[in-house]
């Protein structure tokens, strides 16, 4: 996962990641492999408030010729009910 170009944390099934972001304009994107965020892949830009809490699901897409993995904002409800079968990715910065 990537947060403005920069990866912070390689997710495994079944984990998630916490991350301390400043307020304003950034740009969230995953890829299967990697350590620089490729051009193509997929971008979710999200203004950070300061002292707001923001929920950001992986999303895999599986197809018969090409697969699409990208990052969708969710609900705080909705990461609380995904947090309950996920457990914290301690590796991530």
């Amino acid at each position: 996962m990537f947060i403005d170009e920069i990866l912070v944390c390689r997710l495994a099934n079944n984990t998630y990641s916490a991350h301390l972001v400043a307020p304003g304009k950034h740009r969230f994107s995953v890829q299967f492999a990697g350590k620089k965020s490729k051009e193509k892949s997929e971008k979710l830009e999200v203004n950070i408030e300061a002292g707001k809490k923001y929920f950001i699901q992986i999303t895999f897409e599986g197809g018969a010729f090409i697969n699409n993995v990208y990052c969708q904002e969710i609900t705080e409800n909705s990461a609380k009910q995904a947090f309950k079968k996920l457990k914290l990715a301690e590796s991530c910065r």
